[in-house]
């Protein structure tokens, strides 16, 4: 398992310390998935250390609260937001 902690690193740390106690094999990765090189060095890690990617799991995911009157800066977030996601 990759995870990619951006927010907790305390809950990323919790995280693997179940996971290798399950018998599994784990390693934290610092990365924002909003910024290329980042990814780009959490995938080259990832390979370097399990020889390939199986599959991949996208939970990354931006929050914003917009007051009503400032609704017409929702199309530059929303742009930020699909970015990321996609």
């Amino acid at each position: 398992m990759l995870s990619s902690i951006k927010v907790s690193l305390n809950k990323g740390a919790r995280g693997l310390r179940k996971i290798m106690k399950d018998g599994g094999v784990a390693f934290p990765c610092r990365a924002d998935v909003s910024i290329e090189y980042e990814v780009q060095d959490m995938v080259t890690h990832t390979i370097m250390l399990f020889g390939a990617i199986d599959f991949l799991v996208n939970n990354a995911s931006i929050m914003s609260q917009i007051p009503m009157n400032e609704l017409n800066e929702v199309t530059e977030r929303y742009e930020i937001l699909f970015l990321l996601l996609m």
